[in-house]
């Protein structure tokens, strides 16, 4: 089975409102044991509860609010072509789509990549020149977006520990046997 269709047998399941050991136990006969197990493990259970799912709306809105920052950054690219701005672009894309697909592998790298954006965004601020005619709104928007972004990586932090408090850095948790832990016990 590819994992492509596995994950989608998957999600269509816990959307039924199975439990991830039912799942484990239906597929685990046709599907690769690590396989299957790092996608139980990337997904929220069916059960999460409703203040979860909220606050990943928020993070996912705030993302938003981050993409549309970015989407603006590319209008420079007509003028001046710069690829990281492009790539910028893209890992945000990302990360998007995939927060909002609550795919609980991405929440860490998410939380890097806002962080790295503030890095960015104070250090632009301080190469702006202060006799610049919108320099007062330009501090303004920039100190509201970085705000924005800790706000974000907070609210993904409280995210990655009450629903996916079992992994690790960037991949889940092992257990005694040497397998992926796919949920909390």
């Amino acid at each position: 089975m590819s994992e492509k269709i596995l994950k989608r047998e998957i999600l269509e399941n816990l959307k039924k409102g199975k439990s991830k050991t039912e799942i484990y136990e239906e597929f685990s006969p046709v599907a690769d044991d690590k396989e299957l197990r790092r996608i139980l493990a990337s997904r929220p259970a069916h059960d999460t509860s409703k203040g979860q799912r909220i606050i990943h709306k928020v993070v996912c809105w705030t993302w938003i609010f981050v993409f549309m920052v970015e989407l603006l950054s590319l209008f420079d690219l007509f003028v001046n072509f710069d690829i990281k701005v492009l790539a910028s672009f893209a890992i945000t894309t990302y990360l998007l789509v995939q927060l909002w697909r609550f795919n609980g592998d991405v929440l860490l790298p998410s939380i890097i990549w806002l962080t790295i954006g503030i890095f960015n965004n104070l250090r632009e601020l301080a190469n702006i020149p202060k006799d610049d005619i919108d320099y007062e709104a330009i501090v303004i928007f920039s100190w509201s977006y970085t705000f924005i972004m800790i706000i974000a990586i907070g609210l993904t932090s409280l995210v990655r520990k009450k629903v996916f408090g079992y992994y690790n850095w960037f991949k889940p948790a092992i257990n005694d046997q040497d397998q992926i832990i796919f949920q909390e016990k």
